[in-house]
């Protein structure tokens, strides 16, 4: 189903949900961009019932809606039931999904557990009695300012390294002497120092054998066998989806020969990740120079695709690091542009009242003929580091619930 999702609408696999509308008949559809709230979802879906939403022709090559996988065709489909067109018999060319959202057996195992506390059986529940399709091998975002090394093995490597679009660094420990208490301490206050923007994760010597093999990483090259750190790029530098490019990840891996396991030689590496990082342009909005909010929604992806603009606290020459992290995490959601703090005309357009500050401009509507494009704001008023940020676009297209590694202790919130 995910290759579908791929081919029909361009929707690269996420860690979270996404919210669209889908007109067959069209061959047009639409995203949902916006706070997760019922009645700001309600309305967009009345908007987009009455054909009122912003739509885009889908991704296929021949602009029509591919044909959905069967279920023998692809063993993600279980649990749905399959049908033919006219007679409904088992053999499939339609797929059409079961009415119930949630398995029996979790909503019998609710209802007891309700029963026995004297709980309505509408109550959240986390851990161990949440439904299959809630849990996720994703693990959650540190909500702090700071980054933070991850601990790896086999069971989530693939969805956290290679699924992901971000830069990892990975250290696999062992192999000859027991990393020294310097070097953890390096390695982590490394990863404390990069914010989230590049992604941290140690692989521990029992570990290390299972994640090579099964994922075929390439081994160090003769004379290199004593390099223990591999980078894995980032989506950008990879061509292809979905399970193609996870290979493709796991194949252009590399091991570096030459990095210290100190914190200034582990930090310097990372911040020139970023800063020699393939993406794609970010808009330099500038009124003098006729390049304004109504000029960027009217050229590239014209208007469909929502935009993220900050507005810095001083005119900058090159894009910041922060900003470059964020294309690469969410470039195949949004655009991103960068504002001048010099130009105030745009900082009173939108209201902007302290720098920096971060905006995300979405079109409403399809605007009737000779109305304009009707644009929604949505201010970000949370803390200026990577992580929130991403939190925070992330809770705008509904993440997927995910226990915190370790249990379901409720981390420190620094955000």
């Amino acid at each position: 189903v995910q290759d579908w999702l791929e081919k029909a609408f361009g929707l690269p696999g996420a860690e979270y949900a996404r919210t669209i509308v889908w007109y067959p008949k069209k061959n047009v559809w639409s995203q949902y961009v916006g706070t997760f709230s019922p009645p700001d979802l309600s309305k967009w879906i009345v908007l987009a019932s009455r054909g009122k939403a912003t739509v885009q022709p889908l991704a296929s090559e021949e602009g029509k809606t591919p044909q959905l996988p069967t279920k023998a065709e692809d063993p993600s489909c279980q649990g749905a039931v399959v049908f033919k067109e006219g007679d409904g018999s088992a053999d499939a060319d339609v797929l059409a999904f079961k009415d119930e959202v949630v398995a029996d057996k979790f909503k019998e195992s609710m209802k007891k557990k309700s029963k026995k506390k004297g709980t309505s059986s509408s109550s959240s529940s986390t851990g161990s009695n949440s439904p299959p399709f809630m849990s996720s091998k994703r693990l959650p975002r540190p909500r702090s300012k700071a980054g933070k090394s991850f601990d790896l093995n086999a069971e989530i490597f693939e969805d956290n390294v290679l699924k992901t679009p971000s830069y990892w660094l990975v250290w696999f420990k062992g192999g000859g002497e027991d990393a020294s208490e310097a070097q953890e301490a390096a390695w982590n206050k490394a990863a404390r120092q990069l914010k989230g923007m590049v992604q941290f994760g140690s692989v521990n010597a029992s570990e290390k054998d299972a994640i090579m093999n099964q994922f075929v990483l390439p081994l160090p090259a003769e004379g290199d066998e004593s390099a223990s750190v591999m980078l894995f790029p980032s989506r950008r530098a990879i061509d292809g989806e979905g399970e193609e490019a996870d290979k493709k990840k796991a194949q252009a891996a590399s091991w570096i020969t030459d990095l210290a396991l100190e914190e200034k030689a582990i930090v310097d590496y990372s911040l020139s990740l970023l800063r020699d990082s393939p993406s794609e342009p970010i808009y330099r909005l500038d009124a003098s120079q006729d390049r304004t909010l109504e000029t960027w929604f009217q050229g590239g992806n014209g208007p469909v695709t929502a935009r993220l603009m900050l507005f810095p606290s001083k005119d900058l020459e090159e894009p910041p690091l922060l900003l470059k992290a964020l294309e690469i995490e969410f470039g195949q959601l949004l655009q991103f542009g960068l504002a001048k703090k010099s130009d105030a005309q745009m900082s009173q357009q939108f209201q902007i009242q302290k720098t920096p500050s971060i905006i995300i401009v979405a079109p409403q509507g399809v605007p009737k003929e000779g109305e304009q494009l009707q644009l929604g704001i949505i201010p970000y008023q949370g803390h200026m580091s990577f992580n929130a940020i991403a939190i925070h676009i992330e809770s705008m297209i509904r993440p997927a619930p995910a226990s915190p590694p370790g249990g379901n202790r409720t981390p420190k919130d620094e955000l």
